[in-house]
């Protein structure tokens, strides 16, 4: 018998079907400070998944399908596609069996997914999710971002960089040397354009610093990391501002012409309301502080 697993994630709520519902919680840590009692009205998003054995035979390569963008993630090849307003997304082994096959449709609520329950990992099912969620949510202006984010005085400022620049490295002397600061998500939060102000959540996403808080804050600044032997901060001007940002959303989608018009007018969005800046730095206490002035305590940083 179906049963619903349902989430609440950026403000809507995702619900998984599944046959076997304890399995899959299984399959997917960090969702359980997520978890949503459901109302009368329907779920925002529907997620079918079906747990089976055996090699999968259920979407790979569509015909005549334009393939938008293959990559990998640890154990596993990954491959978007489109025909039309479907699209696939599957991940298998590199020796070719398939793990997860899924289906998602331009306007549709719900999507399928097919796992083989032999194969799967947990960051499989997880990673699929997420691009459900970033399938649905890009053109309603909410989106994951690649980013550490760190709440201080009741808001959020995001520090983005390429893997291995020193994101987590930053916020965490956030943590240690700046009082009353915590740290939101650590690598996949979700940035919302919704509202007049921009808003970050927390996610079941969150890397290897396993930060699971389901809150939401304003966004006070968004602060591109680059390592450098001096420590200084720019405001960037809206053109550099808009390089910052744009390859921290999700690569997949930003390959494709829809959403990435989506993307682009969530940037743009950004941009109007939130400060910009790209730190050179050390990694050491003085860097956050830097920050901490430069976003919280502007007059006395410009004095």
């Amino acid at each position: 018998m179906e049963q619903k697993l349902p989430y609440w994630i950026a403000g809507h709520t995702v619900c998984l079907i599944t046959e076997k519902p304890d399995a899959v919680s299984r399959l997917l840590p960090g969702f359980g400070l997520f978890t949503h009692i459901l109302a009368d009205h329907s779920p925002d998003l529907n997620i079918d998944i079906r747990l089976d054995i055996g090699n999968l035979h259920i979407v790979r390569d569509p015909e005549d399908s334009i393939q938008i963008h293959t990559f990998e993630i640890d154990g596993g090849v990954c491959r978007f596609r489109r025909k039309e307003n479907n699209y696939f997304f599957t991940i298998e082994e590199p020796g070719g069996r398939y793990i997860i096959e899924c289906i998602m449709q331009l306007g549709s609520p719900g999507f399928h997914c097919y796992v083989e329950q032999k194969l799967v990992r947990p960051h499989h099912l997880k990673f699929t999710i997420w691009m459900c969620v970033a399938f649905w949510g890009i053109p309603r202006h909410f989106s994951p971002v690649h980013s550490s984010v760190i709440v201080y005085n009741g808001s959020a400022v995001l520090f983005l960089g390429e893997s291995g620049t020193g994101k987590s490295t930053h916020t965490g002397l956030w943590l240690q040397h700046i009082p009353d600061s915590f740290l939101l998500n650590d690598d996949s939060p979700v940035l919302s354009v919704r509202d007049p102000v921009p808003f970050v959540y927390g996610s079941p996403w969150s890397g290897k610093g396993n930060k699971y808080v389901n809150e939401k804050y304003p966004v006070a600044a968004v602060v591109r990391i680059k390592q450098h032997q001096v420590n200084s901060i720019d405001k960037l001007s809206k053109i550099r501002a808009f390089g910052a940002l744009y390859p921290s959303f999700p690569p997949a989608f930003l390959k494709d012409v829809f959403f990435e018009d989506h993307l682009c007018h969530m940037i743009s969005r950004i941009l109007t309301t939130v400060p910009v800046y790209l730190l050179a730095c050390l990694p050491d206490k003085a860097a956050a502080i830097l920050v901490k002035n430069t976003v919280y305590e502007p007059v006395k940083c410009n004095q």
